[in-house]
């Protein structure tokens, strides 16, 4: 699952990756245990 995170957006980071985790889920992308991306993963540090 990619979410992707626009500093210059002028949406907070928060409500950038809940509006992309729902929309995943809503698509059937994002199912029942499937496991979220890390804290690494969603800062570039991986």
């Amino acid at each position: 699952m990619i979410i992707r995170i626009e500093k210059a957006a002028g949406v907070p980071i928060t409500r950038q990756i809940l509006d992309q985790i729902r929309t995943h889920c809503a698509s059937g992308a994002l199912r029942p245990g499937d496991q979220l991306p890390s804290v690494c993963e969603l800062g570039g540090d991986k």
